[in-house]
């Protein structure tokens, strides 16, 4: 009787591993899937941050330009306005 009831068990077990093993299997293959979509998205996202970083680099260098060329025009304004105030 042991026998009888044994077999059938370790079959229904057997079956259950089985389906568990497939489901696992579907499982990696949607993760695998799922991590190529991420290293993608993120590649995309660090080309638009080098772009984003290029143009920061870029405006910070067109700043830094007009901040001269201002500091330039104050300094001219100041000796025009000082050959003003001296009697001729």
């Amino acid at each position: 009787m042991s026998e009888n009831f044994t077999k059938p068990a370790l079959d229904t077990l057997l079956e259950r591993m089985n389906g568990l093993s497939e489901q696992v299997k579907v499982l990696a293959a949607q993760f695998n899937l799922l991590t190529e979509q991420m290293n993608k998205g993120f590649a995309a996202i660090n080309v638009r941050l080098d772009r984003i970083e290029s143009l920061a680099s870029t405006t910070r260098g067109e700043m830094l330009s007009m901040r001269a060329d201002f500091t330039e025009m104050q300094n001219e304004f100041r000796e025009v306005r000082a050959g003003l105030k001296q009697p001729a």
